[in-house]
């Protein structure tokens, strides 16, 4: 049975699947009158939001177009975790996703244990083209977790690579649309600060995605000490 956060939840993905045939309709538009779209690729940044947003919300009932049949690796999702298990026997997996237009992403990898930590985790991000665009290893005020925030320069498929610096173990894989300054960032507005504590307080001991920051299905007092460690991180 459908809830009213279900409800709420189809009622704003029709608000952006609107504003999504709204940008397909300028588009139209402009190659009518000889403007070259990809130019521009800030002109259809709207249109991808949209589509992905509809990708997030809509992901609860059915599975989206998937890709990685495509690209030879596993279909990760926006607004959804992922578990997985680095080992020397295979020290990394392939996760691939597909954006309508130029936006940004932000990603989070977190080991699993919260009380003995084995795995020192490392994400890498390529294009297309097996370009890479962004990595990181020890993301701000997380330890030896990842997180980055990363500007995707254009429409298309991009592969995500989940590997270590060092150590084996379990982790927690997440990614999400829109900027960060950190993992501590929860209200997206670029910089940790109260308005974030304030709301990782009043979720603690939730099951809260939005304020999970270690992404273990619970908020709790790792993840307001995160948020401390976090605090004052701005986006560069």
């Amino acid at each position: 049975m459908l809830t009213q956060r279900d409800y709420d939840a189809l009622v704003e993905a029709l608000q952006y699947a609107v504003d999504a045939v709204q940008c397909i309709a300028e588009i139209k538009h402009w190659k009518a009158i000889g403007i070259t779209v990809t130019s521009d690729p800030d002109a259809i940044n709207a249109c991808g939001m949209a589509l992905n947003k509809i990708v997030e919300v809509m992901s609860k009932y059915i599975n989206p177009d998937v890709v990685g049949s495509m690209a030879g690796c596993a279909d990760i999702y926006f607004a959804r975790t992922i578990r997985g298990t680095i080992s020397d026997s295979n020290s990394s997996q392939k996760y691939c996703f597909e954006v309508g237009g130029r936006q940004y992403v932000s990603i989070r990898m977190f080991d699993v244990s919260d009380t003995n930590p084995t795995l020192d985790t490392l994400i890498e991000l390529y294009d297309e083209n097996n370009r890479l665009i962004a990595s990181n290893d020890d993301g701000p005020g997380i330890g030896y977790n990842s997180f980055m925030s990363v500007l995707l320069p254009s429409g298309g498929i991009y592969r995500l690579v989940a590997t270590r610096y060092s150590g084996n173990g379990s982790y927690w894989l997440r990614i999400e649309d829109g900027r960060r300054a950190a993992a501590g960032d929860v209200n997206k507005d670029c910089i940790v600060n109260d308005a974030d504590g304030n709301l990782i307080k009043s979720a603690l001991g939730r099951n809260d995605t939005q304020y999970n920051i270690d992404l273990n299905g619970v908020v709790n007092t790792r993840d307001w000490n995160f948020y401390l460690q976090a605090r004052g991180t701005r986006c560069g």
